[in-house]
């Protein structure tokens, strides 16, 4: 009768949770930061740095060397180059008496552009007459304009003057009016060079002349 009268046990599930939901705010607290690492030791940054090493001390100065004797060779140098320097009354070299020639074939034909604006047989006669009577000129003391600025003179073989010398001028220096023989003479003139005796061209030879330094060496 027990058996019969005890009631049957359900296996339906249980009821769910009909609780209210948590309506409460979130939480809005600000992240916690990162800790800081602590800050260096001051104490230990103020300490001295360690010493320097000792450094060797500097070598002593060294005396300068004795220049006395260095300043005797350059004068002894100097003397040397003043003695190969030309004197007045030597004869003059070829490149000086080229450029005293090119000089007065200039001034030779400034004055026949001047006087052929006149007449033109003037102006020859002029370039004629300066070219063969240029070295015995009495105003220019024996020298042509070009030897003059040049500072050169041509003499006799006896190193007299030629002022006023209108033959030896004028025999000198025929050969150089005759076309394309001044060619010829400054040819002989530069084979010359080096050899014993006077520096001579044709002419020179022919009036017993030859050409000197008249003083000290131009600069051109």
């Amino acid at each position: 009768m027990e058996n019969e009268l005890e009631k049957p046990r359900s296996s339906a599930p249980p009821p769910p949770d009909l609780s209210p939901p948590d309506l409460s705010p979130p939480d809005l607290s600000p992240p916690s930061t990162p800790a800081m690492p602590p800050p260096p030791d001051l104490v230990s940054l103020s300490k001295p740095a360690p010493p320097m090493p000792d450094l060797p001390p500097a070598p002593p100065p060294v005396a300068p060397p004795v220049v006395g004797a260095a300043k005797s060779a350059p004068l002894k140098m100097d003397s040397q180059e003043g003695d190969d320097d030309p004197k007045p009354g030597t004869d003059a070299t070829f490149e000086a008496r080229a450029v005293a020639a090119i000089i007065d074939s200039f001034v030779a034909a400034g004055i026949y552009l001047v006087l052929a604006l006149m007449w033109r047989p003037l102006g020859t006669l002029a370039l004629l007459g300066y070219f063969l009577t240029r070295d015995a000129l009495p105003f220019l003391e024996g020298q042509s304009i070009g030897k003059k600025i040049m500072k050169l003179r041509a003499v006799t073989l006896e190193g007299k003057s030629l002022t006023a010398n209108w033959q030896a001028s004028m025999v000198r220096n025929l050969s150089l009016v005759i076309p394309f023989f001044a060619l010829v003479e400054a040819y002989i003139l530069y084979s010359r060079q080096g050899r014993e005796g006077a520096l001579q061209r044709l002419g020179d030879e022919w009036a017993k002349t030859r050409v000197v330094i008249a003083s000290e060496p131009s600069a051109i």
